[in-house]
């Protein structure tokens, strides 16, 4: 990059177009990136897990809903087999109680829903708890805020003007959209804290999702008895909200911070099973990824002939309505399936034994473990074979798969 021509390309434009014009021309990443996020989202103005508590004790209101227990993720059978990766993940951990908070005036902004108390300090409660999650939606809220620089520049001083949307009572759950995991494991565990906040003070808080949530998200919200008239979509804008309730988050990033949460998916277990009829439900499931864009099988019509012989039904999670996915695995003895998000699905079982097909690039890959890991949290029987291939295409070894189902059979 040539940066005496861009500089008197910036100096000609200012001359001709004046200032906002230069800055509307920074890309929005770099606008983010290192304008947006370095300055107006450091260190000292970040509210975190502890001074969220605190914050909220003094200002708000804080209600203990879920007591802290153990959770462990113990070795299996051949566990030395697994990559380090893997084992490394096989520890006692200590849930922690969960709490639930009322925070009074507060301003969200973007489609993001950054939190924002009435101090001006970031509640990374919103983000998933995590900064990096923080700077990622900030450069989503200045990439898709609208108008121009001036417009957008709202945003860093959200106190400051009229809002675009105004609340009473907020819950937020915006999420990424294509993590079925994310939202399952983390997100609607925390329904539970909105359910006793009901029950607390009679007040219904709004559910503040993404605009233009998969189906799942909402069949779901609908499965555990929210009404749609219960949610709303967020704003592009700045929205104020009179009192904001959040609850604690649990991250489960195998591949950084792994929070786990066995008591949180025991009760929505307990939750969306009790509101489906899994009389005629398979007592064994193949999880297919036939309907993916990576890790297919590349002979899944051979898995699906060897299976079938032995009570197994194919079943492909991303075609399903969430109720339906629920009800598929609620009387799920074996659950087999290639890494990918439909083994989340397994929370839906009552101890079933999981049999994963790891493809050779999960092996050593950060993320590999995300599945052990949750059915060894949930105290569930786990075996896994491995298979060639990895995004482009799986390659099982069918012999492998129905020995190892066989072996578990022959056991129960």
């Amino acid at each position: 990059m040539d940066l005496q021509k861009l500089f008197t390309a910036a100096k000609a434009k200012f001359l001709a177009e004046g200032p906002e014009s230069v800055a509307t021309a920074i890309p929005p990443f770099l606008l983010s990136r290192f304008i947006f996020s370095p300055y107006f989202f450091p260190e000292e103005r970040i509210l975190r897990s502890d001074d969220l508590h605190k914050y909220s004790q003094t200002t708000g209101r804080v209600w203990q809903y879920e007591n802290g227990r153990e959770a462990s993720v113990t070795p299996v059978r051949e566990s030395e087999k697994l990559p380090w990766n893997f084992r490394q993940w096989e520890r006692v951990y200590d849930e922690g109680s969960s709490y639930l908070y009322e925070i009074p005036n507060c301003r969200l902004i973007g489609k993001e829903a950054i939190g924002f108390n009435a101090e001006g300090d970031i509640l990374l409660n919103l983000a998933r708890n995590h900064h990096h999650n923080l700077l990622v939606r900030a450069n989503e809220v200045v990439a898709g805020g609208s108008g121009g620089i001036r417009e957008r520049s709202r945003y860093l001083f959200p106190s400051v003007g009229s809002p675009d949307v105004t609340y009473s009572v907020v819950f937020q759950m915006v999420a990424d959209p294509e993590n079925y995991y994310t939202w399952v494991t983390e997100h609607l565990p925390k329904l539970r804290g909105v359910k006793t906040y009901v029950d607390e003070t009679g007040l219904k808080p709004t559910l503040l999702l993404r605009p233009d949530p998969p189906s799942y998200m909402t069949e779901s919200l609908e499965l555990l008895g929210f009404d749609s008239y219960e949610w709303a979509m967020s704003s592009t804008g700045i929205s104020a909200v009179d009192r904001l309730v959040a609850c604690t988050h649990r991250r489960h990033n195998v591949g950084g911070r792994y929070e786990p949460h066995p008591s949180g998916y025991e009760w929505l277990r307990d939750c969306t099973v009790d509101n489906v009829d899994a009389a005629d439900a398979p007592s064994r499931v193949w999880v297919s990824r036939q309907d993916a864009t990576v890790r297919k099988a590349t002979n899944s019509d051979a898995v699906i002939e060897a299976l079938s012989e032995r009570g197994f039904k194919s079943v492909t999670p991303g075609e399903m309505s969430f109720k339906d996915q629920v009800t598929m695995f609620a009387s799920a003895d074996v659950v087999a399936g290639i890494h990918g998000a439909g083994l989340t699905n397994m929370i839906w079982s009552d101890d079933p034994h999981i049999i994963e097909v790891i493809p050779e690039d999960k092996l050593t890959n950060l993320q590999g473990p995300t599945y052990y890991c949750l059915a060894r949290n949930l105290g569930y029987d786990y075996d896994f074979i491995t298979a060639k291939g990895g995004v482009d295409g799986v390659d099982i070894d069918v012999t492998a798969l129905c020995n190892a189902v066989d072996e578990r059979l022959e056991e129960n």
